[in-house]
């Protein structure tokens, strides 16, 4: 089971207020149909920081900007059976930033963009499909 989405800013601000105001902790947490255990945690943060904001996390920032993730997925869209590798260059060509192909693929992962391949086979005609049709009814064995 996934996580939940924790309260946004302004309902932990309205949390706070409720607190403030003489609220107990389980009918704030009924109020936003949540666990009461985030609630408690909320105050006691409000306590040690004075503020509701999350703290900021460990973890290596990201290398493209929203901006560039978008121009990423609308280069891949244009021209379907761009390989990531070219996908990079491109966009290191148009803002600069270097990025490698796994990056640019996890991207468009993010995105639910897989990769495609061309086709690449006989194109048959409406009656080339036609007359095979035919030869195979005139060859199957009914058994």
């Amino acid at each position: 089971m996934g996580r939940r989405p924790g309260l946004s800013i302004d309902d932990r601000n309205i949390a706070l207020d409720f607190l403030a105001g003489g609220v107990q902790v389980p009918d704030v947490a009924r109020r936003f149909e949540c666990n009461e255990r985030p609630i408690y945690r909320l105050q006691s943060r409000f306590r040690h920081t004075g503020s509701v904001k999350d703290l900021a996390r460990s973890g290596r920032p990201c290398k493209t900007t929203p901006r560039e993730e978008r121009y990423l997925v609308t280069s891949s869209r244009r021209e379907r059976f761009m390989p990531a590798t070219k996908l990079a260059q491109r966009l290191r060509h148009a803002t600069g930033t270097r990025i490698s192909a796994y990056t640019a693929r996890n991207r468009l992962r993010a995105a639910r963009l897989r990769a495609r391949r061309p086709y690449k086979g006989v194109h048959l005609s409406a009656i080339h499909r036609l007359l095979r049709l035919i030869w195979a009814r005139r060859y199957i064995v009914v058994g």
